[in-house]
This record gives C-alpha cells, sequence and structure tokens, in this order.
C-alpha cells in the first residue's frame, strides 16, 4: 500500500471528524463547583508557628475556623439570563457549620455577581452567566472539629431553567473542554493505524520477504 495513500487517508479522517465535531452544538449549560483550598486558621497556621495570633472580630481563632477558597464555572451553548433563574445558586450548611464571611476574589471581567450571606447560606446572584464565565470566592466557616470532610456538610444547589445539578469536583485540572476525550480517541485510533498497517504491507512485499531470507542465512552483502 503507497504511504502517501496512507497519509493522506488519515489526514482526510482526521479532518473530517474535527469538522464534524465543531459542527456539533456546544453540550447544554452546566455549572461546575471546585473548592481549590482549605486552610484551618489555627491547626495549619498559629498552632506551629509560636508568637502568631489570629483574630476575627476580635475574638482569637480556634480550631473550628476554616478559610476555603473555591471556583465556580459556566460552560455551555446558552447564557443564564435573569429570566432563567428562579432561585440563585446557593450553599447552605448544615446543623453543625455556620457561614462567618463570604468575599469574591476573582471573576470574569464583565461578570457582576453578589453574595447575600446568613448563617447558613451563601447566595450568589447574578443577571447574567455566559458560556467560560467564573468566579472565585473565599469564605469563613464555623465547623464543628469532628467533621471529617469539608464537603459533607453543605449542599449547593439552585433552580435556573434547563440547568441540571452542579457538577462538584476536586481539582481545576478536572476540567475536559467539551469532546476532548473524543478527539484523544480519535487520534489514538489514527495513530495505530498509521503505525499497523505499512508493517503489514512491509511484511507481504515479495522483495523484503527475499531480503529477510538472505539476513536470517548470513548471506546479505548490502
Amino acid at each position: 500500500m503507497n504511504i502517501e495513500f496512507i497519509i493522506g487517508t488519515i489526514l482526510t479522517i482526521f479532518f473530517g471528524v474535527l469538522s464534524f465535531v465543531q459542527s456539533i452544538k456546544t453540550p447544554p449549560t452546566r455549572l461546575i463547583f471546585v473548592i481549590e483550598e482549605v486552610i484551618n486558621l489555627y491547626a495549619d497556621i498559629t498552632r506551629n508557628i509560636s508568637g502568631i495570633d489570629i483574630s476575627y472580630k476580635g475574638e482569637n481563632v480556634r480550631g473550628n475556623l476554616f478559610l476555603i477558597k473555591a471556583y465556580v464555572f459556566c460552560f455551555g451553548d446558552k447564557d443564564i439570563t435573569k429570566n432563567d433563574i428562579t432561585k440563585s445558586l446557593y450553599i447552605e450548611l448544615d446543623n453543625n457549620a455556620k457561614w462567618k464571611d463570604c468575599k469574591i476574589i476573582r471573576k470574569t471581567t464583565d461578570l457582576d455577581v453578589n453574595v447575600d450571606l446568613s448563617e447558613k447560606k451563601i447566595i450568589f446572584n447574578t443577571d447574567l452567566f455566559k458560556n467560560e464565565d467564573f468566579f472565585c470566592f473565599q469564605s469563613l466557616c464555623d465547623i464543628d472539629e469532628n467533621q471529617l470532610s469539608i464537603s459533607k456538610i453543605f449542599t449547593i444547589n439552585h433552580r435556573i431553567a434547563n440547568i441540571g445539578k452542579v457538577n462538584v469536583i476536586k481539582s481545576k485540572e478536572d476540567i475536559v473542554p467539551p469532546y476532548a476525550a473524543i478527539i484523544a480517541w480519535i487520534v489514538t485510533i489514527i495513530l495505530v493505524v498509521f503505525v499497523f498497517i505499512p508493517v503489514k504491507d512491509i511484511g507481504n512485499n515479495e522483495d523484503y520477504n527475499f531480503k529477510k531470507d538472505y539476513y536470517l542465512n548470513g548471506k546479505f552483502l548490502g
């Protein structure tokens, strides 16, 4: 089989598949929540270094006050507008924890988001959440020291039209762009075809077999 034909076929398949993928609309809009950092302000900082005290509103920090840094991302084919929102995105704590504070520290340039805070709930209000918009917040939470996992003490939810359950993931690096896995599989298949078809073709070539016999019998002279 001609090598130019093989390469041409592979490139045709590859770019054909890419065109097909691009012609398909972006997946439905989804919200992604990522906890990037959880710091126990006493156990992780003040307890290990003598002479350092951290206070919050005039009181020294004890072992149950945590600083939480997290992100919220929006991906999809449809913007979330004010008319879609019956109940904004919120994070609600169980009975053994209380929110103390919450601030937006980073966000997409044009994103307007503000926070309503109570002891049990943080509500994130926005009139427009577009594809690839995000915001990052830091919050202080008073948590029962017996809690084994921060992620098990809260519920994150909303009532937004046509938006499913919030995806909670462990790391920003785990956010996979749409169709990335499909494209990776296609590239892998193409590489396998590229590697094995020429080998099979050469193995059936009479000239190759002739020279192989000379190699095996120690008679090949170059």
